[in-house]
């Protein structure tokens, strides 16, 4: 690898240090319904780097980002149809976060 391939993979992977602590910062100050939403959107941030960058999403063909998008929109929703059933389950027992 090259001088400039390696700082482009150590500038990525210390922003996802950084985004790492950041996210556990928010978790450890606030547990509210936005510092979740923020906590996510890191997350979403941090996958993006990692499928861009170090899984070189970005230059392969059109079709296997359209699988790669397939695949966790079918993941999402089958995680979605799940949360009923959870809150069903969990969410009446006694100590139970709400």
């Amino acid at each position: 690898m090259s001088d400039e391939t390696t700082t482009l993979y150590t500038r990525v992977f210390l922003g996802l240090a950084v985004a790492m602590i950041v996210s556990v910062v928010i978790a450890a100050v606030s547990k509210s319904g936005p510092a979740i939403a923020a906590i996510f959107v890191i997350a979403a941030f941090k996958a993006y780097l990692v499928l861009n960058y170090f899984i070189h999403l970005g230059r392969e063909p059109r079709y296997i980002k359209y699988v790669v998008i397939a695949t966790l929109a079918a993941l999402v929703i089958l995680y979605g149809t799940l949360i009923p059933d959870i809150v069903h389950q969990f969410g009446h027992m006694e100590g139970a976060v709400r």
